[in-house]
C-alpha cells in the first residue's frame, strides 16, 4: 500500500513538472508561428521539385535523407525575424567518437536569385562540429562581415550525435545571430535584405521538427527592444548618478554643519577665554586695591635746620698774650 501511494506520490509530482516545463516552453513560444503542421510539407517547396524522397515526413518530424543534394524552403519571402527549429543526425551504428563525426547541412538565409545547389544566400551552417558558422554563398554578394564564431560554445552545447538540439537564429535589418541550446555561438552582418528560407540536404540523415518564426515588425523589432533596454540602463544610470550627487551634497552640507559646529566651538572657547582673562583682570585689580589699603603710609624724616658752625678764633700769636686774654674775658 505504502510503495502504491509512494509511486502515486512522484508520478503526480512529475506530472506537474512536466506541465510547468510544457508551459514554459509555450511561453518562450510566444508570439511564434508554426511552419510545420507535423504532417506534411504544406507552406514548402523542395528542389529538386519531385523529392519524396530526399524530403519526407515521418511521425512528427521532416526526414532529410542527404541525397541527393538539394533543399525544402518556405513559399513566403521573409525580411527580419526570429526562426527556431530543432535538429538531430542520424547516428551511425559504428560511431564511437564524436569528433570524427562529419553531418553536414545547412540554413540557407535570404535566399535570392535562382533556385539552385546552391543559390545566393548567407548559409548558417548545419554541420554538427561548425554548427552555427557562416558561409557566404554567392561571395561578396552576401556582404558577409563582423562574423563573431565560437566553436568551443558549439561544442561544449551541442547534444550527442542523435539526440535533438535547438538552434535559433535571428535575422534583424543585417545583424543575424545564432543560439545553440539557448547560448549565442555567433553574430556577424550581411547586406542580403529579404528572401525565402531553406534547409539543405547535403550527404547526412538529418530530421527537423518544431520549425518556428516570429516575424519582427518594422519599429518592433529586436533593436528596437535594445535601443529601449539602453535607454532604461540610462535612466538608471542618471538615476544612480543623482543619487551620488546628492550623497556628495549631503556629505559636502555635513562637512559645512562639521566646520561651522567647529567655528561655533572656537568661538565658545574664544569667549571664555576672554571671560577667563576679565577675571583674572577683575582679580588682579582686586589684589592691587587691597594691596594698597593693607600697606602703612611712608614716614618723613623731620626737617631740622642746619646748625650755625662755630669757628673758633685762632689764638693771637706774639706780644702780651694773657692781656689780651684778660681782655677776650672782660667783653664776655
Amino acid at each position: 500500500m505504502f510503495r502504491t501511494l509512494r509511486i502515486t506520490f512522484f508520478a503526480a509530482i512529475a506530472a506537474s513538472l512536466g506541465v510547468l516545463v510544457s508551459q514554459a516552453a509555450a511561453g518562450d513560444d510566444k508570439d511564434f508561428k508554426d511552419l510545420f503542421n507535423g504532417k506534411d510539407l504544406a507552406g514548402w517547396k523542395t528542389l529538386p521539385e519531385k523529392a519524396e524522397k530526399v524530403f519526407s515526413v515521418k511521425d512528427d518530424y521532416i526526414k532529410v535523407s542527404g541525397n541527393p543534394a538539394g533543399y525544402f524552403y518556405t513559399a513566403k519571402s521573409y525580411k527580419n525575424y526570429v526562426l527556431k527549429f530543432d535538429w538531430r543526425f542520424k547516428r551511425p551504428d559504428n560511431l564511437e567518437d564524436e569528433k570524427k563525426f562529419g553531418g553536414n547541412s545547412g540554413l540557407l538565409v535570404h535566399i535570392t536569385g535562382a533556385h539552385k545547389v546552391w543559390p545566393t544566400s548567407l548559409e548558417v551552417q548545419g554541420a554538427n562540429n561548425s554548427h552555427g558558422s557562416f558561409i557566404a554563398i554567392g561571395g561578396k554578394a552576401v556582404g558577409l562581415t563582423n562574423v563573431k564564431f565560437d566553436q568551443a560554445t558549439v561544442h561544449k552545447v551541442r547534444n550527442k550525435v542523435g539526440e535533438w538540439n535547438t538552434t535559433e537564429v535571428t535575422i534583424d535589418n543585417g545583424d543575424v545571430i545564432v543560439k545553440v541550446n539557448g547560448a549565442q555561438v555567433n553574430s556577424g552582418k550581411f547586406t542580403l535584405t529579404e528572401g525565402p528560407f531553406g534547409f539543405q540536404s547535403e550527404g547526412s540523415e538529418l530530421h527537423f521538427k518544431n520549425i518556428k518564426i516570429k516575424v519582427l515588425a518594422s519599429g518592433s523589432s529586436s533593436k528596437t527592444e535594445e535601443k529601449k533596454k539602453d535607454v532604461t540602463k540610462t535612466e538608471e544610470n542618471k538615476k544612480e548618478t543623482s543619487k551620488t550627487e546628492e550623497k556628495k551634497k549631503d556629505v559636502t552640507k555635513t562637512e559645512e554643519k562639521k566646520k561651522e559646529t567647529t567655528k561655533t566651538e572656537e568661538k565658545k572657547k574664544d569667549v571664555t577665554k576672554t571671560e577667563e582673562n576679565k577675571k583674572e583682570t577683575s582679580k588682579t585689580e582686586v589684589k592691587k586695591k587691597t594691596e594698597t589699603t593693607k600697606t602703612p603710609p611712608a614716614t618723613t624724616t623731620p626737617h631740622h635746620p642746619p646748625q650755625a658752625q662755630v669757628f673758633e678764633q685762632p689764638q693771637p700769636r706774639g706780644l702780651f698774650p694773657s692781656l689780651r686774654a684778660r681782655l677776650r674775658g672782660l667783653f664776655r
